[in-house]
């Protein structure tokens, strides 16, 4: 104890006063430090959310596009397969209608049928139709030349 009692004589209260409230300061000061870097750390956090959400909107629009296609795709594949069955049939029915006919007597038998004898008329009638107009149509170009034709452009 007699010990204690110089070692705590010789210490100045002033200097540990100065050296408590200088060390009070310092931590002040660290405190400040850490927390202007929270918070610019929370800002870029909320920045990063804020981009990141965007993004993640973005994919999910994409995916919602992206399956809306699937679905699409997925429909033409069934179309595709329909009509596959339905000239499956039709040849099927073709090959049935030419065995009816080859059973009926000679004068009640109708002419073979073919599926495509049956298109060509039609584009033959539809080309004929498109001609004739497209006939008129310079027709009256050459008498007004001026005003282009409808028909004309449609040919071009």
């Amino acid at each position: 104890s007699a010990s204690a009692a110089p070692a705590a004589e010789r210490v100045d209260h002033r200097s540990l006063l100065h050296f408590c409230a200088r060390y009070q300061e310092h931590l002040k000061q660290c405190a400040e430090a850490v927390a202007f870097d929270q918070n610019s750390l929370c800002g870029r956090i909320k920045e990063l959310e804020a981009g990141s959400k965007s993004i993640h909107d973005s994919l999910q629009e994409r995916h919602k596009k992206f399956q809306r296609l699937a679905e699409q795709i997925h429909k033409v594949t069934e179309l595709r397969s329909m009509l596959t069955r339905m000239r499956s049939h039709a040849k099927h029915l073709g090959a049935l209608m030419e065995e009816l006919n080859s059973a009926l007597p000679a004068d009640c038998q109708l002419e073979p049928f073919s599926w495509q004898s049956t298109l060509p008329q039609q584009q033959q009638s539809d080309s004929s139709a498109v001609s004739t107009a497209a006939a008129a149509s310079r027709a009256a170009g050459a008498s007004n030349a001026s005003t282009p034709s409808p028909a004309n452009s449609l040919l071009d």
